[in-house]
């Protein structure tokens, strides 16, 4: 069985903001080669 944990911040802090909006935000840092990418747009 699979298993998907969703922390709303590192502390909770954005809990109410997903609540509210029925939304779940999944961000993560990119390896420095591909911020400055000009595929990007």
């Amino acid at each position: 069985m699979a298993l998907w944990l969703f922390r709303a911040g590192s502390r909770g802090e954005f809990e109410k903001k997903f609540l509210d909006e029925k939304r779940v935000y999944v961000t993560w840092e990119l390896p420095r080669g591909l911020r400055k990418s000009s595929h990007w747009r």
